[in-house]
């Protein structure tokens, strides 16, 4: 009987030694790696839109410093037909098609609604160059379209991309707010980036890291106000929409 008593004991003291270690050394298991690490899920997304060719890509691999995001320069249907999604400090970039060409026009409105059914927190960021020194239609109706799709208050950035001196100059005169007019939803702030000739039309070329407008750009993505989306939160976006604005 004693004997018996001892042994049980025994496996008890085994037993509480076999816990205390599992609870010392993490039940075993390894220690998670670098690469586990980089699947929790980035904590905004920084979100470009806008129609093909205002230089959407170029912009965000000037922020990677990396030609991540295709930026070849395209005579068809613009670079971007498909998201393209990169992370980068700790946020998801993601580079969408434009509305304007009509051959791509439903599949653009696809890969927008998916990139904005994340369930995250936006920074909103739409991309335009001016022609002549004005808008285009075609970029005027993409914003007003796309910001009808998302129904929770939100603010974006406006980027003025590829501004020459001349057209800087007219801006100056006429004041930006002679520009913001034309928009529904108004921006909640806006920068002008200059005209970078060294880049210009050179495919997957970007920002000098020292450069000002790479300086300008991190400074407003940075200060950008971030919103909370839900999948529910976003319509289905209407391309017949989109092209009765540009008749309006």
């Amino acid at each position: 009987m004693h004997i018996y008593i001892y042994k049980t004991i025994a496996n008890i003291q085994v037993l509480l030694l076999l816990s205390i270690s599992l609870v010392v050394n993490g039940c075993g298991c390894s220690k998670p790696t670098e690469a586990t690490s980089h699947t929790l899920k980035p904590s905004e997304i920084v979100l470009f839109l806008g129609n093909s060719n205002v230089g959407k890509s170029t912009l965000c691999n000037s922020v990677f410093q990396q030609a991540v995001f295709n930026s070849d320069v395209s005579m068809s249907f613009g670079t971007t037909l498909y998201n393209q999604e990169h992370e980068y400090q700790n946020a998801l970039y993601i580079d969408t098609p434009g509305l304007s060409y009509k051959q791509t026009r439903e599949k653009a409105a696809k890969e927008i609604e998916e990139a904005l059914k994340k369930n995250s927190n936006y920074k909103i960021i739409f991309v335009v160059t001016l022609k002549s020194g004005r808008l285009r239609p075609t970029d005027i109706a993409t914003i007003d379209t796309i910001c009808d799709v998302i129904q929770v208050p939100f603010e974006y950035g406006l980027i003025f991309n590829k501004v020459t001196r001349g057209i800087i100059k007219a801006i100056n005169q006429k004041g930006l707010n002679y520009y913001l007019t034309s928009f529904k939803k108004k921006p909640f702030a806006t920068v002008i980036l200059k005209m970078d000739y060294e880049i210009e039309d050179n495919p997957n070329f970007y920002f000098k890291p020292d450069s000002e407008n790479r300086k300008n750009l991190l400074e407003f993505i940075s200060k950008l106000k971030s919103v909370q989306i839900h999948e529910s939160d976003i319509k289905p976006l209407d391309i017949t929409k989109y092209e009765q604005r540009l008749y309006e």
